[in-house]
C-alpha cells in the first residue's frame, strides 16, 4: 500500500529536472545517502515506537511524517521553472532498450530483495543470540549503523573525487556476495553476525547513493524522468519480492536458504555490473 504513492520516482525527477549537470550527480547522492539513512534510523527507532506506543503506535508516527512531508511539498518546494527547449516525448521502449539503465533497474532490484529478505530472518537470530527482545534490538542496530556510516565516507569521497564510478559499483556488489555467503556459517555466532552486518550497510549504503547518481548520469536528458520512474518501480519490486520470497522461507523454517538466495542474485547481480560502461 505504501508504494502506491510512488514518491520515489517524483523526487527523483524533480530532483533531475531542478539542478544544473555538474551538480546533479551530487544531489542524486544526496537523495541515495538519504534513503538509506532513513531506513538505518527506522531500525533504532521503530523498536523504540513498539516498544513504548505498540504496533498501532508506529503506524500513527508514520501517518504523522507522512503528513508533514505533504506540508513540505505543498509550501517549501518550489516549481521547476519549465524548460524553453522542445519537449521530446520520451518512450517507453527507449528506456527498457537502454543496457545501462536495465542494469541499474536489476541492481536496485537485487538490492533491495536482499535488503528485504535480509530483514525477514536476521533481527530474529540477533534477538535469539543475544538476548534481546524486540524494544532492545536498537541496542544492536545502533553502533551497527552508526560503525558502518564512518566506514562509508571514505569510499564515497574516494569515488566522487576520483571519478571511480565503476569500481566502486563493482566493488560494492562483490562485497555484498562476500558478507551474504559468509552468513549462514555465522547465524550461530552472535559477534560474527554483527560483523557481517556492518560489512553489509557499508556497501548498502554506498550502493544506495551510487546507483541514482548513475542513473542521472547515463540517461540521455530526454527521457530522465522516466528512466528514474522505470528506477523507482525496480526499487519497490525489489522490496515486494524480497519480503515476499523472503518470509516464505523462513515460515518454512529455511533460514539458512534466505542467505544464499540473496547471494546467489547479488552475484548475478555483480555478473551483470561488470558490464557496466563507465562514462566518468
Amino acid at each position: 500500500m505504501q508504494g502506491v504513492g510512488a514518491v520515489s520516482a517524483a523526487i527523483t525527477a524533480w530532483v533531475a529536472d531542478a539542478t544544473r549537470p555538474e551538480v546533479r550527480t551530487r544531489a542524486m547522492a544526496m537523495i541515495g545517502g538519504s534513503i538509506g539513512i532513513s531506513f538505518a534510523v527506522s531500525l533504532v527507532v521503530s523498536p523504540m515506537l513498539v516498544g513504548e506506543f505498540g504496533l498501532s503506535g508506529l503506524f500513527w508516527a508514520i501517518s504523522l511524517l507522512g503528513f508533514v512531508c505533504l506540508l513540505i511539498a505543498s509550501f517549501v518546494v518550489p516549481s521547476v521553472p519549465q524548460a524553453r527547449m522542445p519537449i521530446i516525448q520520451a518512450r517507453v521502449r527507449d528506456v527498457l532498450g537502454h543496457a545501462d539503465l536495465l542494469r541499474l533497474n536489476f541492481g536496485v532490484f537485487c538490492l533491495h530483495f536482499v535488503l528485504m529478505a535480509l530483514f525477514i530472518v536476521a533481527p530474529g537470530m540477533l534477538a535469539t543470540l543475544g538476548g534481546y527482545d524486540t524494544s532492545t534490538l536498537w541496542e544492536v542496530y545502533l553502533p551497527v549503523i552508526l560503525l558502518s556510516f564512518v566506514l562509508m565516507v571514505p569510499a564515497v569521497f574516494y569515488t566522487e573525487t576520483r571519478h571511480a564510478h565503476k569500481i566502486a559499483l563493482e566493488i560494492a556488489v562483490a562485497g555484498l556476495v562476500v558478507v551474504l555467503a559468509l552468513m549462514p556459517l555465522a547465524r550461530h555466532n552472535f559477534l560474527a553476525l554483527v560483523a557481517l552486518m556492518v560489512g553489509f550497510f557499508i556497501a548498502f549504503n554506498i550502493l544506495e547513493a551510487l546507483q541514482p547518481s548513475l542513473v542521472s548520469r547515463v540517461a540521455p536528458p530526454e527521457y530522465k524522468g522516466l528512466a528514474l520512474g522505470f528506477y523507482n518501480t525496480a526499487q519497490s519490486l525489489g522490496v515486494f519480492m524480497g519480503a515476499t520470497v523472503g518470509g516464505l522461507l523462513a515460515a518454512s523454517g529455511r533460514s539458512a536458504a534466505v542467505f544464499l538466495l540473496a547471494a546467489g542474485l547479488t552475484f548475478v547481480w555483480f555478473l551483470t555490473a561488470r558490464g557496466f560502461k563507465d562514462k566518468t
